[in-house]
């Protein structure tokens, strides 16, 4: 009897050590995961730097594939400063979001571009555009957002999230699912209408086909699936804080009135109309509108 429970008693503490073991396993395993993101821009590539910022090339890893980046980090005497996270269009690259970036850098905050993955034919980043959809895009931004905000030089209580055309409607929808996290939200004639392109298109969510083309790019099933029983402004009205939108008047492939719409689900949300812009900025109007960014952000970092 008294061998029965002594052998008892040792393995109840042989069991309570090997748990014990385990719990600091796992976290110190959970440590080493967080002190590796934090890190990560030590080892990052430097691209170009100059007296006043840096550029480095970033990239994170979702699902196994690569989102690959660039990151623009001024170079003043701070030890954190305000980000805004940018993500591009159907088709597009962060190649795009070039002059907004160098904008915000100048004007002492970070910024981050990349590419989605299977954006384009030709995007950096891993994954194939038969692959990609809303819902894929959403995560690759969740993904850049959730790694960006541990590194040390960001001030996490000024992330800002900026999106033209259907990465407009990506991160919105990243805004309202983290609506404490994100400062900001700045959209360039953000895409609300692709849900209902997807309708008009099929009448019926069976009728699309494997593959297909839209914009003279090849997309597959779930680019459409994804989307097809959204409700946009139900979906965005959740993100309480400030949204700037800026939208051509002439824009023929995202009509101005889905912005003029979302101003009204928004809570707080001014709606910058350039006339005579169509769908993307270019020369004049680029700059216009990444001075209308740059203050936003400004006018939010307080």
């Amino acid at each position: 009897m008294k061998k029965m429970v002594i052998i008892m008693i040792l393995a109840l503490v042989l069991g309570s050590v090997f748990i014990y073991k385990e719990i600091l396993s796992k976290k110190d395993h959970k440590m080493e995961e967080v002190s590796m993101t934090k890190n990560k821009l030590k080892n990052a590539s430097i691209i170009k730097k100059t007296e006043a910022y840096t550029i480095y090339e970033l990239s994170f890893r979702r699902g196994g594939k690569k989102i690959y980046g660039n990151l623009y980090v001024p170079s003043r005497d701070q030890k954190q400063y305000s980000l805004v996270i940018m993500a591009h269009g159907f088709g597009s690259s962060y190649s795009y979001l070039t002059e907004y970036a160098s904008k915000l850098v100048k004007n002492g905050i970070a910024a981050y571009i990349f590419d989605f993955c299977g954006g384009s034919s030709y995007s950096r980043s891993d994954g194939e555009m038969t692959k990609m959809s809303i819902l894929t895009e959403k995560k690759d931004l969740q993904t850049v957002f959730d790694s960006l905000k541990t590194e040390s030089f960001v001030d996490q209580d000024h992330i800002f999230l900026m999106g033209e055309s259907q990465g407009g409607l990506v991160a919105s929808l990243v805004a309202a699912a983290a609506p404490k996290e994100v400062k900001g939200l700045a959209l360039l004639y953000p895409a609300y209408v692709i849900p209902d392109d997807a309708r008009k298109t099929y009448k019926d969510l069976s009728e699309v086909p494997d593959t297909y083309g839209i914009m003279g790019m090849t997309v597959g099933k779930i680019y459409y699936q994804d989307v097809y029983k959204m409700d946009v402004y139900q979906k965005i009205k959740d993100f309480k804080k400030n949204v700037l939108i800026i939208h051509g008047s002439a824009d023929t492939i995202v009509p101005i009135a889905y912005s003029k719409k979302a101003i009204k689900v928004f809570k707080h949300a001014q709606l910058k109309v350039i006339k005579g812009a169509g769908h993307g900025f270019y020369g004049r109007d680029q700059e216009e509108a990444a001075n209308d960014l740059v203050r936003f952000v400004k006018q939010n970092m307080a």
